[in-house]
């Protein structure tokens, strides 16, 4: 019965150890040589929940539980993290074009500068929902710099959408406001003329007074007259005085939602909860250069392992 085990392949290895272990050897030492060339990088990084988003409404209350936002601002500040437009306010605002090193001239220049920021710029949701932003950068303080500028502009950019939407409906309330106004003053006007058309001066106490004085002068004209008019418009002047009415109220909310929105378009409210500040890096966050060394010593040892296994085979099948 042929022999499958490998015992018989440890003399074959133990006579080209010094191929198997000078290769492994040889490879960790140009692994470091190379690695050695490569620049450090330190990882700056920020921790931060959205505000929820009812918050920034005025005139609104929120228990404490509601207090961080819903899967939705998370999205929405996600969204504006990823954004084109603030990885390119960071790269002007902070010229790391010429901190990079890259010429900017052509289109091509931009787009390899572009692509050099999002390699080193990273925004991801965590386990707990909260939403994690980091940057990597030669320079430990510029990292610390560019995440902290970063979630500055995050933040801006939530408060300026919720004060544009703000200010779209406070235009809105305006023009509400002005046409109710119209619509009160016409209406008034109209309350007025038919009040005088049928001699109507109060809805509440006129109908009793009439009604006392018929007893007391039932034969009077003037007074039969009186009534006939006060009967025929009384309905209009009910109508045009409810109308009045809800103009008025109407009027009152727009007018308190107006100065509500005017104190809260007028404050600042941060649009995050920051739980881990842009912390200043004090250890590299990579090359990891010692898991390298020892990741490629097990590749090319293992390599020349298998290599001498393949030829220790064919020499076998040739000797057959």
């Amino acid at each position: 019965m042929e022999d499958r085990s490998l015992i018989h392949l440890i003399p074959v290895l133990w006579k080209n150890k010094n191929l198997i272990l000078g290769s492994a050897i040889l490879a960790g030492v140009v692994t470091a040589a190379v690695m050695l060339l490569q620049p450090n990088y330190y990882q700056s990084s920020t921790t931060f929940y959205p505000v929820n988003n009812a918050l920034l409404k005025p005139g609104l209350q929120v228990d404490n539980q509601n207090y961080y936002g819903d899967d939705r601002d998370v999205d929405r500040l996600l969204s504006m993290a990823a954004s084109s437009e603030l990885a390119q306010e960071l790269i002007d605002q902070h010229q790391l074009a010429a901190h990079y090193g890259i010429e900017v001239n052509d289109n091509k220049g931009r787009v390899k500068l572009m692509k050099r920021f999002h390699k080193l710029y990273k925004i991801q949701k965590t386990p707990y929902d909260a939403i994690n932003l980091s940057i990597e950068d030669e320079d430990p303080e510029m990292a610390q710099k560019l995440t902290k500028s970063a979630l500055d502009k995050i933040d801006k950019k939530a408060h300026d959408v919720v004060a544009s939407s703000q200010r779209r409906m406070y235009d809105q309330l305006k023009m509400s406001l002005t046409a109710n106004t119209n619509r009160l003053s016409s209406t008034t006007d109209s309350l007025q003329r038919v009040k005088n058309k049928f001699g109507i001066y109060s809805t509440e106490t006129q109908a009793e007074a009439l009604t006392t004085l018929e007893i007391k002068s039932p034969s009077s004209k003037i007074l039969k007259n009186k009534i006939e008019n006060y009967s025929a418009g009384i309905a209009l002047v009910t109508n045009l005085e409810s109308i009045q009415s809800k103009l008025n109220d109407e009027i009152a909310d727009i007018a308190i939602k107006m100065q509500q929105l005017e104190t809260s378009i007028g404050t600042s409210t941060p649009s995050v909860h920051i739980i881990e500040a842009a912390d200043l890096p004090i250890e590299k966050s990579r090359p990891r250069r010692s898991l390298y060394v020892l990741g490629s010593m097990v590749l090319v040892g293992l390599l020349a392992l298998s290599l001498v296994l393949i030829r220790e085979t064919l020499s076998s099948l040739k000797d057959k």
